[in-house]
C-alpha cells in the first residue's frame, strides 16, 4: 500500500532560519530583554533550555546573538510535530497495519527527546493514546483482510462453479457459441479478482486455478466431439435424403397418379423422419426434393385440369337437377316425395361425372334433400307405428289409473283427518306427475331436426323445444344455412344458442352467420369445449389439406364462450350437461340433455355428434 511520507519534526520550512548562525545574522536582543516562556528559558550566553516534564534540558543555542524571536524556530518543530501526530489520527482508520506499525515506531522516536519548544509530555500522551486506538484499529485491519479474503475466495469459487455447470451441461443441449463466450467472459473475471483483491494462500489459489482450467479443457474436448459427430450425422442425413431425391426424380415422369400419388406420400413421411443436415445443405435439398415432386404434379393437375373441361357441362345438368330436388322440400306428401326423389337420383346418375372441384359441393346438396326425405319418412313411420301408439296409449292408462288411485287415497285421508298421510299422498301426486300440478318437461317433446352437411358430410343439429321460441343449433357446418333457416322458418322460432361439439371446421364453420339469427335480430352466445377455444382463431389451419372452395372464409363468432363444467340453460327449454370425450380433439364431448335436480325422474338425454 503507497503511503504519504509523514514530515520530520526536524526538517524547519524554508523561510525559517535553519541554524543559530543563520539567526545571529539578523536583529539580536539583549539576554535581559528575552520575554518568558512557560516551557523554555534562554541563559545569559544563548543557550536554550526546555522544559521536559520535571527536567530541563538543552536544545540549542545563539552563540552570535539571540535573535528578536528566539523561540519562534522551535515551537515551528514543536507545531510540525503536533501536526505529524494529527495527520496520523486522521488517517489511522485508513492505514494498513504494516503502516500503523512503522509509522508509531517514527512518532515514538521523534518524541523521545525532540528539539522542540512546547508541552512536550502532552504530545507524548497523544502519541500513547494514539498507539492504543491504533492497536485496536490493527484488530479491525485484520478482520478486514480476513474477510475480503473470504470474499476473494467465494467470488473464485463461483467463477469456477460456474465454469464447470458450463462444461455439465447436456452435449446435445449446449449453445456452444453462447457458452463458449460465457467462459471467456470467467477467464476476465477471475483476472480481475486477482488483480482487485487480496491474494489467496498459494495452495488454495493453486487448487481453484487447476479447477477452473481443466473446466476450460474439458469445454474444448467436448465441442470438438459434438461438432465431430454433427459432421457425421450431416453427412448421413445427407446421404438419405439424397436417396429419397433420386427415388423421387424416378417417379416424377409417371402417369399411374394414383399409385404414384401414394408413393410421393410415402417418400414425404419418410423425407420427415430423415435426419436433418445442415441448414444450407438441407434446404438445397429439399428445393430438389421439392422440384421433382413438383413436375408430378404439374403433369396431374393440367391432366385433371383437362378431364373437368370435359365434365363442365355434366355440371351444368345436375345443378339444374338440384333444383328439382330442392323444390321437393319441405316434405307434405311422403309417397309423392319419395317418388319424385327416385325419379331424380336416376337422371343423377345418368349425367355421369362432374369436375373434382365441384364434387362435393353438389354430393352434398343432393345428400341434404336425401337426408330430409328420409327424415320425413322415419317421422311419419314413428307417428303412425300401431306397436308405439299401443304402448303409447298403454302407459296413458296406468299413469291415470295410478293418479285415480292416489286421489281417492287423497280424499279418504282427508275425510278421516290424517294431515300426515294426506301429505304423503300428495307428495306422491307430484311426482306422478300430474297434469294440473306439474309443468311439461322440455325435452319430452324435443322436436329434432338432422341436417347433413356437403363440408366432409357433417352433420348439423336444430333442436326446439316445445312451447320455446327459440331453438338450439348443433354444428353449423357450411353449406346448410338455408337448410337452417327453413327449419327455422317452418318452426316458427329463432336462435336461442349455438353450441358446437368440437372444434373441427366441418362443425363450426357457419357459427357466426347462425349466431346473428337471434330474437329481433341478436346475436347470440356460440359455445365450444374450452380445450378446443384455441382452434376457434383459424378452424383450417388444423386440416391436412385446403378447405372446398364452396366454404368461403373463416368468420371468428362475435360472443365466443366456453361451456361450464356444470348443467346449465344452454338457451331457454335447453339444459345440457358436458361430459368431455377426447380423442377426435382435445375438447371433443358428449352432452347430456335434461336436469334431473330441476325436473325429477327425467331421463337424460345423450347428444354426441358425428
Amino acid at each position: 500500500m503507497t503511503t504519504t511520507p509523514i514530515p520530520n519534526n526536524e526538517t524547519a520550512p524554508e523561510a525559517a532560519p535553519s541554524t543559530p548562525e543563520d539567526v545571529a545574522s539578523s536583529t539580536t536582543i539583549a539576554a535581559s530583554e528575552v520575554p518568558d516562556h512557560p516551557f523554555a528559558r534562554i541563559g545569559e550566553d544563548g543557550t536554550v533550555y526546555v522544559k521536559d516534564g520535571d527536567e530541563e534540558r538543552v536544545i540549542g543555542g545563539f552563540p552570535e546573538g539571540i535573535p528578536a524571536s528566539p523561540y519562534a524556530l522551535y515551537e515551528r518543530r514543536y507545531a510540525d510535530l503536533a501536526a505529524t501526530i494529527k495527520l496520523f489520527e486522521d488517517r489511522l482508520a485508513s492505514l494498513s497495519p504494516r503502516d500503523i506499525d512503522q509509522t508509531l515506531a517514527t512518532l515514538r522516536e521523534q518524541v523521545a527527546s525532540p528539539n522542540v519548544i512546547g508541552d512536550i509530555p502532552a504530545l507524548r500522551e497523544r502519541v500513547a493514546a494514539v498507539e492504543k486506538a491504533a492497536e485496536e484499529r490493527k484488530e479491525v485491519a485484520r478482520e478486514e483482510r480476513k474477510a475480503a479474503k473470504a470474499q476473494a475466495l467465494a467470488e473464485r469459487t463461483a467463477v469456477v462453479e460456474r465454469a464447470e455447470a458450463i462444461v455439465a451441461q447436456d452435449p446435445a443441449k449446449t449453445h456452444w457459441k453462447q457458452s463458449g463466450q460465457t467462459l471467456r467472459d470467467l477467464l476476465e473475471e477471475w483476472k480481475t479478482l486477482q488483480r482487485r483483491g487480496p491474494r489467496l494462500e498459494k495452495a488454495v489459489e493453486d487448487e481453484l486455478w487447476k479447477r477452473f482450467s481443466s473446466a476450460r479443457t474439458q469445454f474444448d474436448r467436448h465441442r470438438r466431439q459434438f461438432f465431430s459427430q454433427l459432421d457425421q450425422a450431416q453427412s448421413e442425413a445427407k446421404r438419405v435424403k439424397e436417396a429419397l431425391i433420386a427415388e423421387a426424380e424416378a417417379l416424377s415422369s409417371s402417369e399411374d397418379w394414383s399409385r404414384t400419388s401414394g408413393a410421393y406420400r410415402e417418400l414425404m413421411n419418410r423425407w420427415k423422419a430423415a435426419p436433418r443436415a445442415s441448414r444450407k445443405e438441407d434446404d438445397a435439398l429439399w428445393a430438389r426434393f421439392r422440384a421433382a415432386q413438383q413436375v408430378f404434379f404439374d403433369a396431374r393437375r393440367a391432366k385433371d385440369e383437362a378431364t373437368d373441361a370435359e365434365y363442365r357441362e355434366n355440371l351444368v345438368a345436375k345443378e339444374a337437377i338440384l333444383v328439382d330436388a330442392e323444390a321437393i322440400l319441405p316434405v307434405t306428401d311422403i309417397e309423392r316425395a319419395k317418388a319424385q326423389l327416385r325419379q331424380i337420383q336416376d337422371r343423377w346418375e345418368e349425367v355421369g361425372r362432374v369436375p373434382s372441384s365441384d364434387l362435393h359441393r353438389v354430393e352434398g346438396r343432393l345428400r341434404a334433400v336425401e337426408a330430409a326425405v328420409r327424415e320425413a319418412e322415419e317421422k311419419e313411420w314413428r307417428r303412425t307405428n300401431p306397436e308405439t301408439r299401443a304402448r303409447a296409449a298403454g302407459m296413458v292408462g296406468q299413469l291415470e289409473e295410478q293418479i285415480a288411485q292416489l286421489e281417492r287415497s287423497l280424499a279418504d285421508a282427508e275425510s278421516k283427518g290424517d294431515e300426515k298421510a294426506a301429505q304423503s299422498v300428495r307428495e306422491a301426486l307430484e311426482t306422478s306427475g300430474r297434469g294440473s300440478r306439474r309443468s311439461p318437461r322440455p325435452w319430452s317433446d324435443m322436436r329434432l331436426h338432422v341436417i347433413p352437411s356437403p363440408f366432409y358430410a357433417a352433420n348439423g343439429l336444430v333442436l326446439v323445444p316445445s312451447g320455446a321460441g327459440t331453438a338450439l343449433v348443433v354444428d353449423p357446418s357450411a353449406g346448410i344455412q338455408h337448410l337452417i333457416r327453413e327449419v327455422l322458418e317452418r318452426e316458427g322460432v329463432a336462435v336461442g344458442a349455438v353450441l358446437l361439439t368440437h372444434g373441427h371446421p366441418d362443425h363450426v364453420w357457419d357459427a357466426a352467420e347462425v349466431s346473428t339469427w337471434g330474437p329481433d335480430g341478436a346475436t347470440v352466445p356460440v359455445y365450444v369445449p374450452g380445450p378446443d377455444m384455441y382452434r376457434m382463431d383459424d378452424p383450417a389451419s388444423f386440416l391436412p389439406m385446403p378447405v372446398p372452395d364452396f366454404v368461403g372464409e373463416w368468420v371468428k363468432p362475435a360472443d365466443l364462450r366456453e361451456v361450464p363444467s356444470d348443467s346449465f340453460e344452454v338457451c331457454p327449454g335447453v339444459w345440457l350437461r358436458m361430459v368431455p370425450a377426447p380423442g377426435h380433439t382435445e375438447g371433443s364431448a358428449v352432452f347430456l340433455g335434461g336436469e334431473p335436480a330441476r325436473y325429477p325422474g327425467q331421463q337424460p338425454v345423450l347428444l354426441r355428434i358425428r
